[in-house]
C-alpha cells in the first residue's frame, strides 16, 4: 500500500505541475484580476544573498536605482524619454507575496535559460509588459519595462550574477 501511495504521489507530482510547485515551494493563486504568487516552503528557500543584473539592456537606458530589502532587490534603468525597465528578484522568498495584475493582459508562456516563464503582454499602452520565472534554487525574478516581447525576452535571457 505504502508503494502504491508512494508511486501515485510521485506520478502526480510529475504531472501537475501546480502542485508540484505547492509541494516544492512557489504557488500561483489566480483571482479576478491577478495573480498571487507566495512561497510557503521554508525547507526550500535560498540562503545565499546573490546580486543579478542583465548583461543586455537597449541602448540608452542606464542603472539609476536599486533597492536591496530582506532578501528583495530592485533594479530600475531609464531612458532619456523616462521609460523604465523594473528589474526584481527574490533570493530569499520566505514569506514572500508578489502580486501581478492580469487586467487587459494576455497571458504567454516562454522559457528563460531552461525555466519556465509567464510573460505577461499588456494590451494598454499605459501598462507595461512583463516576464515571471522562477529558477530551480527557488530565487524568483520579474521583469517589467515598456519593450516589445523579444526585446523583453532578450533583457531576461541576459541576466546573470554580478
Amino acid at each position: 500500500i505504502l508503494l502504491v501511495i508512494l508511486v501515485t504521489g510521485s506520478a502526480w507530482l510529475t504531472v501537475d505541475a501546480e502542485a508540484r510547485a505547492a509541494f516544492f515551494g512557489w504557488v500561483k493563486e489566480r483571482y479576478e484580476t491577478y495573480f498571487i504568487y507566495r512561497f510557503e516552503d521554508s525547507a526550500n528557500i535560498n540562503t545565499d544573498i546573490v546580486n543579478y543584473r542583465p548583461t543586455w539592456i537597449p541602448e540608452g537606458y542606464t542603472e539609476f536605482y536599486v533597492d536591496e530589502t530582506e532578501g528583495t532587490t530592485a533594479v530600475v534603468y531609464a531612458n532619456e524619454t523616462g521609460n523604465m525597465l523594473k528589474l526584481n528578484y527574490v533570493n530569499n522568498p520566505d514569506e514572500t507575496d508578489w502580486f501581478v495584475k492580469t487586467e487587459q493582459v494576455e497571458i504567454q508562456y516562454a522559457t528563460i535559460n531552461g525555466c519556465m516563464a509567464e510573460l505577461f503582454v499588456s494590451k494598454d499602452a499605459e501598462t507595461a509588459n512583463a516576464v515571471m520565472w522562477i529558477t530551480s534554487d527557488n530565487t524568483a525574478f520579474y521583469l517589467s519595462a515598456f519593450l516589445e516581447e523579444k526585446d523583453l525576452l532578450k533583457v531576461a535571457e541576459s541576466i546573470q550574477i554580478k
